[in-house]
C-alpha cells in the first residue's frame, strides 16, 4: 500500500528531473517555480491546513521530543567524532537537516491525509530553527554573528509565517469569507505537484563531488536518524500509536 501511495510522488520528482535535463522549458523556469512554490503555493497550503484544523489538543511534547532529541544526539555525536575536521559543522548540519517541506509535506499529505499535516506543524515550523541554531553555535567563525539570526530568519520564512498566521486565526475563531477560502483552496491544490516537480528539477542541477561523503550523509539522514526517532518514539516515549 505504501508503495502505491509513494510511487506517484516519486514519479512527479522524476518528471521534474526530466524537464530540467531535457531543457524543454526555458533555463530560468526552475528559479521562478522554486520561488512560486516556496513563497506562495506551500505557504497557502499550510495556512489553510493550520486555519481549518488548528493545533491538535492531543499532541504531547514527547512527540516533538521524539524528533528533536535524535537530531540533537546525531549532531553532537558527529561534531565529537569529526572533532579534527574543518568541515565538521556543515557535515553535521547536512546529516540532520531534512527536506521536510518539498518532500515531507507531500508524503505526509498522501499517507495520512491533509488533517494529519497538523501533527507535523511544530516539526516543520521549528526544524530549521533548531538545525541552523546548532550549526551557528558549533561553527567557531559564526560566533561573531548575531545569535538571534537563526530565530529571525525562521520567523521571516514564508512557511513558518503561514503556519503562525493560520494557527492564530484558528485560535481566535476568526471566520474568513468562503470565497477567499475557495480561492486559496485552488492555489493549494497546485502546491504538492509543484513542490515535487521543483524538487526533481533541483536534483538535476546537483553535482556530486564526493560520492562517499554524500553516501555517508544520506545513510545517516535516511537510515540512522529515522531509526533513532522510531526507537525513541516507541520504547522511550511510548508513542506506539
Amino acid at each position: 500500500m505504501i508503495v502505491t501511495i509513494l510511487l506517484p510522488l516519486f514519479a512527479m520528482v522524476a518528471a521534474g528531473w526530466l524537464l530540467a535535463k531535457s531543457q524543454w522549458l526555458k533555463p530560468k523556469w526552475l528559479d521562478v517555480a522554486n520561488d512560486l512554490t516556496a513563497k506562495i503555493l506551500l505557504p497557502v497550503l499550510l495556512f489553510l491546513g493550520s486555519y481549518r484544523y488548528g493545533q491538535p489538543d492531543d499532541v504531547p511534547l514527547t512527540l516533538l521530543a521524539a524528533f528533536y532529541f535524535p537530531m540533537l544526539i546525531i549532531f553532537v555525536a558527529l561534531m565529537w567524532l569529526l572533532n579534527k575536521q574543518t568541515n565538521k559543522s556543515p557535515f553535521a548540519l547536512c546529516a540532520v537537516y531534512s527536506n521536510n517541506v518539498f518532500l515531507g509535506i507531500p508524503i505526509v499529505s498522501q499517507v495520512v491525509g491533509d488533517a494529519g499535516i497538523r501533527y507535523a506543524f511544530m516539526v516543520i515550523a521549528f526544524h530549521s530553527l533548531l538545525a541552523f541554531s546548532l550549526y551557528y553555535v558549533a561553527s567557531s567563525h559564526s560566533l561573531k554573528r548575531s545569535r538571534w539570526q537563526p530565530i529571525i530568519n525562521t520567523f521571516k520564512n514564508p512557511i513558518v509565517m503561514s503556519l503562525v498566521l493560520g494557527l492564530s486565526l484558528n485560535k481566535i475563531g476568526l471566520e474568513l469569507p468562503q470565497w477567499l477560502l475557495n480561492g486559496l483552496g485552488l492555489i493549494s491544490e497546485v502546491a504538492l505537484p509543484g513542490a515535487l516537480l521543483v524538487l526533481g528539477a533541483s536534483l538535476a542541477r546537483l553535482r556530486l563531488s564526493n560520492f562517499w561523503q554524500g553516501l555517508l550523509i544520506s545513510s545517516i539522514k535516511l537510515i540512522a536518524l529515522p531509526c533513532l526517532v522510531y526507537l525513541l518514539s516507541k520504547f522511550v516515549f511510548g508513542l506506539a500509536n
